[in-house]
This record gives structure tokens, C-alpha cells and sequence, in this order.
């Protein structure tokens, strides 16, 4: 996994979850009869900067080996807002993120990436992202890069993969074309203002993508 991290990003560690067929682990149903399942396992990688460049890179192990004879299930790769940017400051950080899977699909819903995409090979991504400021009703405001409504196919950071060995992902960051979005107190309400001052009535927290695609 190589990752160019962008001024203004903080790139957190890898997480890599490892299933096994050889052991189990044990739960007991609403019945309080036990049942066994495969065994689950996950694993903390930090990035390592190159030499030669500004990639960060990390590698993780397909077959984990030993007693369970461990296989890579999938591995999820996060990233946020630097604290010495000046839109956090005072803000709840909330990181962006991407989900690779090597055995099965893992939910939509875990990590908030959207659907997968299914691919073979190996793998190149570039996504611009613009810095979200969410004022919400409880008086919270989080702040998050923002590439697109994973709820769409077309932005899904999710990945079904299939004979890869190599990731690489670089970010496109337009720090300086900030979106504010403000709930108003009829929940279900928010207001987007682009990076150009206009505004637009939403009928969810996420703006319209393309039109900050058309700002950049």
C-alpha cells in the first residue's frame, strides 16, 4: 500500500483484519445456545515515509500463517484534517476513508465508504477532497474531507479485490475550497455554502460534488 499524502493530512495507520477456517471463536444466540464462527483477528500497521519520495508505504501479509492459518479478509486505510490546519481548530476531526476487500464483502454501513466496486489487479486511486465544516443542531461542528456522497456508486471508496498486490492512493486536496453545511433546527434540513458564497438548501448533510468539482 503507497499513499502521497497532501499538505494539510495526517495519514493514520493501516488496519488489516485477518479471518481463519482452522479456528473458531465461540457466541452464545438469544437463547443462550453456543454456536461457533470463524475467527477474527486485526492487526495496526504504521506508514513509513520513502526515501526517494513523498509516498508512505506499508506492506501486509495475504496469508497471516501459524496455527489458524490466518488469510487477509480486508484492510482499511484512514486519513483526516492536520490539527495545524486552521479549520480544525475548535472542531471535532472526523477521518475519510477507503475499505479494501480480499475474502467477501464487508457491510456498506461499517465504515461509511458505500457499496463495492469490484476490480482485478492491481490498483490506482486519485479522489479530490474539499474540507466539509458541518454545523449541526447540537451545537457539534466536525470538520472532515468530503469526496463525493458514498451512498453514490460513482464515489464508493470501497473495494472487492481480486489478484492484487499493489495499492496506491493519492488524494487531491483543495484546502483552500472550503463547504460549510448548517442544519437548521427542522432536523431533516441543511443549508451547503460553497467555496464561490452561493448557497443551496439540502435535503441531506452532503453537498452537491460535482459543483465543487467545478470549483476546484
Amino acid at each position: 500500500m503507497s499513499f502521497r499524502v497532501p499538505e494539510g493530512v495526517t495519514l493514520l495507520p493501516l488496519e488489516g483484519g485477518y479471518v481463519s477456517d482452522k479456528c473458531t471463536n465461540k457466541y452464545f444466540n438469544s437463547n443462550m445456545q453456543p454456536y461457533e464462527v470463524g475467527a477474527n483477528s486485526w492487526v495496526s500497521l504504521p506508514f513509513v515515509r520513502s526515501i526517494k519520495d513523498d509516498l508512505w508505504n506499508v506492506s501486509i501479509a495475504k496469508e497471516g500463517g501459524g496455527r489458524c492459518q490466518w488469510k487477509l479478509r480486508s484492510i482499511f486505510v484512514s486519513f483526516r484534517l492536520s490539527d495545524s490546519v486552521a479549520l480544525v481548530k475548535g472542531r471535532k476531526t472526523i477521518p475519510s476513508s477507503y475499505l479494501f476487500d480480499f475474502i467477501g464483502v464487508t457491510s456498506a454501513n461499517t465504515y461509511s465508504v458505500g457499496s463495492a466496486q469490484y476490480f482485478k489487479g492491481d490498483l490506482s486511486l486519485e479522489t479530490d477532497f474539499f474540507p466539509i465544516v458541518a454545523e449541526l443542531s447540537d451545537k457539534e461542528t466536525g470538520v472532515r474531507l468530503f469526496g463525493g456522497d458514498t451512498n453514490s456508486y460513482k464515489w464508493s471508496r470501497h473495494f472487492r479485490l481480486n489478484g492484487t498486490q499493489n495499492i496506491f492512493i493519492k488524494p487531491i486536496l483543495h484546502l483552500s475550497k472550503s463547504v460549510t453545511v448548517t442544519q437548521s433546527d427542522k432536523l431533516s434540513e441543511f443549508t451547503a455554502e460553497y467555496p464561490d458564497g452561493s448557497r443551496e438548501n439540502l435535503p441531506y448533510i452532503f453537498p452537491d460534488y460535482d459543483k465543487l468539482l467545478s470549483m476546484k
